[in-house]
């Protein structure tokens, strides 16, 4: 077998600012304001580039109230929805990353992957909820009881809304300090209420 060459296109370069993508989603919403970021093909139904933003901003803060930050993973296990990229660019603009399950595993299956990609918090849609649920226990039931972990909010401080002047980041970047006040990372997936 041959070795792979690298393949170049005849285009030019594209001059790659390394932006990370929560940020770059919040400069294309002050460029494009009220027109179509996503659109749900089965209904029409449509978010703007402001809808998008404010959504991932709202995600991020709640996620981060909760505790979830840098090193976390949040697992999404839904289908194509606008709502799966407002929950996945909010983890990732609260400094977490994601890992997307697909919703018609088992419970054992879902539980298998939250397990290995290590996710602290399950996002859903209703018609998924109970395989969600089913996997979500699974996972505490091989969690000692003394590592299950609790929802412990960050101080006010870390929020993403406290801003710059606190040292825990602004709500236009990507990741934030760990808050000296957060717990380790759990070891099981949590829900909350």
């Amino acid at each position: 077998m041959p070795d792979p060459q690298p393949w170049h296109s005849d285009l030019p370069a594209i001059d790659d600012p390394a932006v990370p993508v929560p940020e770059f989603l919040f400069e294309g919403a002050s460029r494009f304001g009220d027109k179509p970021a996503l659109v749900d093909g089965p209904t029409g139904r449509t978010l703007s580039y402001r809808q998008l933003a404010d959504g991932v901003e709202r995600v991020a803060a709640g996620l981060a109230t909760r505790g979830f930050g840098k090193g976390d993973v949040l697992a999404l296990s839904s289908p194509n929805l606008p709502e799966y990229a407002v929950a996945m660019y909010g983890a990732m603009a609260a400094g977490g990353a994601v890992t997307g399950a697909n919703p018609l595993l088992t419970a054992g299956e879902l539980a298998t992957q939250l397990a290995d990609a290590g996710a602290s918090v399950l996002v859903t849609v209703p018609p998924f909820l109970e395989t969600a649920r089913a996997a979500a226990d699974k996972g505490s039931e091989s969690c000692s009881s003394s590592a299950r972990p609790t929802a412990r909010p960050r101080s006010p401080a870390c929020s993403p809304k406290a801003g710059p002047r606190q040292g825990c980041g602004s709500t236009r970047r990507a990741t934030w300090p760990r808050c000296p006040t957060r717990a380790a990372p759990p070891a099981c997936p949590r829900a909350w209420s």
